[in-house]
């Protein structure tokens, strides 16, 4: 076994890390002061995000938002909560899709040696990681040197989530999609417009947003009963505890399609670092035969197209329309260290 050495080694020399525990309050002025500063490449593992999840789903667990700062400031972040002597993530995989920590550009490999080191000397002995994707630095950075150093470590895929990357035009889009997928999309589409006056539109101003979600939980609970036995009353207060933090940070987005005047479906998303993320969504049941719930999320995908976006994520689950979309697998994985 490889010893990694206990002293929380800084990215300047001779200055040592500084691992300190940060409120979710001081963590959202840290994250809007050091927006240039540290890599917040995860949606689910910003601020606005754990209050949210903090609020409804996190009481039981410690939660220690560990901070890292030198002599210029911030320099990493690790969300995480404590059961015993197993640190996780915070947050929970059936509401944050992916996970990860946060660090400056170029120092995920010292940060990640630094957090092994703080967390051994604090009592952890394990860590477990879920809804890890492959560009995180727990995939990049942690994994690799724990494994290095010859420890108990362990992978296993949990999930799979499909993303599209979007070019510039949307006949560029459909072009992506093969002949059969293509003609059909159409054919909806077209099927879609025969049977009225149809209008997409994002909303996203702090002034229609109350009544536009309200008509988004009906549509969300009237499609399914398994989504409306899942919309409890703490996930209802979720999604509008996200719903009001993300529309301040104008990054939330609820695309609503009508038919004739009529809400039929809608789109919960979140538009962060050129990618759109599709959240959820719901439909009118006795519109089901029209397609309404592909087709909102369809237009969704449009409207990003024409915002410039480069991503659609369509984030966690295997449902059949994702690939048909021209979404792409990526692997989620959830991850175990034994430290010695």
């Amino acid at each position: 076994m490889t010893p990694i050495a206990n002293r929380e080694r800084s990215p300047h020399p001779g200055t040592p890390w500084n691992f300190r525990a940060a409120s979710l309050d001081e963590l959202y002025t840290v994250w809007k002061a050091s927006a240039g500063s540290l890599e917040w490449r995860c949606l689910f593992t910003l601020p606005p995000w754990l209050s949210s999840w903090w609020k409804f789903f996190g009481k039981g667990d410690g939660l220690r938002l560990l901070l890292v700062e030198g002599p210029d400031g911030p320099t990493g972040f690790a969300p995480l909560r404590i059961r015993g002597d197993t640190a996780m993530f915070a947050g929970s995989p059936d509401v944050c899709d992916y996970l990860d920590i946060v660090t400056a550009p170029d120092t995920a490999d010292g940060f990640a040696r630094a957090l092994f080191a703080h967390l051994r000397n604090t009592g952890i002995r394990e860590l477990v990681f879920n809804s890890v994707r492959k560009d995180a630095v727990v995939w990049t950075d942690l994994m690799p040197i724990a494994r290095t150093a010859g420890w108990d470590v362990s992978c296993e895929q949990e999930g799979i989530s499909f993303e599209i990357d979007l070019p510039h035009t949307w006949e560029a889009y459909l072009s992506q999609l093969n002949g059969k997928q293509r003609h059909e999309l159409r054919r909806k589409l077209r099927r879609l417009h025969e049977a009225g006056d149809i209008q997409f539109r994002l909303i996203d101003s702090a002034d229609d947003m109350a009544d536009a979600f309200d008509v988004f939980i009906d549509l969300f609970k009237s499609g399914h009963t398994e989504k409306a036995a899942f919309m409890t009353d703490p996930m209802s207060g979720f999604f509008r505890a996200l719903g009001a933090a993300f529309t301040e940070e104008r990054m939330f987005k609820l695309g609503m399609l009508s038919l004739n005047g009529t809400a039929v479906s809608a789109t919960m998303c979140f538009d962060y670092r050129s990618t759109r993320y599709l959240y959820n969504s719901g439909y009118a049941p006795d519109c089901k035969s029209l397609s309404v719930g592909l087709l909102c999320k369809v237009l969704s995908i449009q409207n990003a197209i024409a915002g410039g976006l480069s991503c659609y994520d369509l984030l966690k689950g295997e449902e059949i329309y994702k690939q048909r979309l021209g979404g792409k697998p990526r692997a989620i994985y959830r991850c175990r260290i034994k430290l010695p």
